[in-house]
């Protein structure tokens, strides 16, 4: 027999499964919340650190000309001192703002979960009810 309120959360479960705030709160749920934001962290540390090698690889090929000339003159301490200092200050803003951002998500995606859940649960107990009842 189909019972109108067991195809309602059907439907909404069904509707949560199949969209995306749905299924990438799915996936979220899947991870611990430290397991998750670290992840998140190490794919930011990779990728600013993949930008950061290319783009001082442009500069350099621009400025190859100078550099080629000046060869001897140049303070390469200094130098790899800025770099290294500019790279560090561009990835903690980074890592910082994700850690930030990839926990607000997760705990979004944590309460649609819950919501999910307790749909879950709904079906589960009207699902129990009709076994109760059937015997």
């Amino acid at each position: 027999m189909i019972v109108k309120d067991k195809v309602s959360l059907m439907s909404k479960m069904a509707v949560f499964e199949n969209s995306s705030e749905g299924k990438a709160a799915l996936k979220k749920m899947s991870f611990f919340k430290s397991d998750y934001i670290r992840w998140e962290i190490l794919k930011t540390a990779a990728s600013v650190t993949v930008g950061y090698a290319l783009i001082l690889g442009l500069i350099i090929l621009y400025n190859l000309e100078y550099l080629i000339k000046n060869a001897t003159k140049l303070d390469y301490k200094l130098l790899g001192t800025k770099i290294l200092g500019i790279y560090l200050v561009v990835i903690v803003i980074y890592l910082v703002f994700t850690l930030f951002y990839s926990t607000y998500s997760f705990d979004r995606s944590k309460k649609r979960f819950i919501k999910y859940s307790k749909l879950m649960s709904k079906l589960d107990r009207i699902n129990y009810e009709e076994m109760e009842g059937d015997n």
